[in-house]
């Protein structure tokens, strides 16, 4: 079940950070070729929220990665395996 849910929040990772170059890049165009306000501001609510998005999924990818190294770390000196190798 954690697969699962590391698997979908790292698809969503992915998808919010294409969201936010995506976004970023036509930000920069219409400003460049058009002067369209509200557009502007919709593309900017949209780069803002993926990059939210983005940051969010990174902190659950790391706290995940964190404590599986921390989960090894406990197993190791639970199961000394130093002692049986003696």
């Amino acid at each position: 079940m954690r697969k699962i849910i590391s698997f979908f929040i790292s698809v969503i990772f992915f998808v919010s950070f294409f969201v936010c170059v995506i976004c970023a890049i036509s930000l920069f165009l219409f400003s460049i070729f058009n002067h369209w306000f509200v557009n502007k501001l919709e593309l900017l609510d949209l780069v803002l929220v993926a990059t939210i998005t983005y940051l969010v999924c990174i902190l659950i990818l790391l706290s995940g990665l964190l404590s599986k190294s921390e989960k090894k770390r406990k197993i190791r000196k639970t199961y000394n395996m130093d002692f049986y190798w003696r």
